[in-house]
């Protein structure tokens, strides 16, 4: 992909009239909008973000929790409860190895990818298969996660759970919203 200063940056996911974002658009910003609706169905990769459109009218809404400042949605992996960072920019959809391995879940052998924590530092993980991810009354098809360390998490004293909802999880859905004034996430109803 290439950013708006015309550099390929595999990072960027982002555009606002028809320019990628260049850096970090924060939920701060985003909170001042009331509301956004993010479409990730382009198969160019990037994705769009639109700003006082129409609302998704048949959705299903999932109640958002705040959590120093970070988004989160309640859920189930399988049976378990859990809490779910929403996190369109990671690249990935991140739950604890530990986790994994307590409710033996298939956890490959093979590092498939790494991800770099916020101080570049990268971290292997693995692909894992769960049961099934649901949010409210939306069931996610295979979600794609996978497993490693998450510093965010850990430091935030969220270990075993909770996860990180990164773009495999948004790209299957293809179109979300999150409505800060309601505060809720929406997703179309399949």
């Amino acid at each position: 992909m290439i950013n708006a200063s015309g550099v390929s940056d595999p990072w960027s996911c982002f555009e606002i009239d028809g320019v990628a974002i260049d850096g970090v658009l924060g939920l701060d910003v985003l909170r001042r909008a009331g509301w956004v609706r993010a479409d990730f169905s382009r198969p160019s990769g990037l994705s769009i973000l639109h700003f006082g459109a129409k609302h998704i009218e048949d959705a299903v809404e999932i109640p958002l929790r705040d959590v120093r400042g970070l988004i989160f949605v309640e859920g189930l992996l399988g049976t378990l409860p859990m809490l779910f960072l929403l996190d369109s920019g990671a690249r990935l959809s991140v739950l604890p190895r530990s986790l994994a391995e307590q409710e033996r879940w298939s956890v490959s052998e093979d590092v498939v990818d790494s991800l770099r924590g916020v101080d570049g530092t990268p971290l292997p993980v693995r692909s894992v298969r769960v049961p099934q991810l649901r949010l409210g009354d939306y069931t996610a098809p295979e979600s794609g996660f996978t497993t490693g360390p998450i510093p965010v998490l850990d430091n935030l004293g969220l270990r075993e759970d909770a996860a990180i909802l990164g773009q495999p999880f948004w790209r299957a859905l293809g179109m979300v919203e999150i409505d800060f004034q309601s505060g809720v996430l929406r997703i179309p109803r399949p």
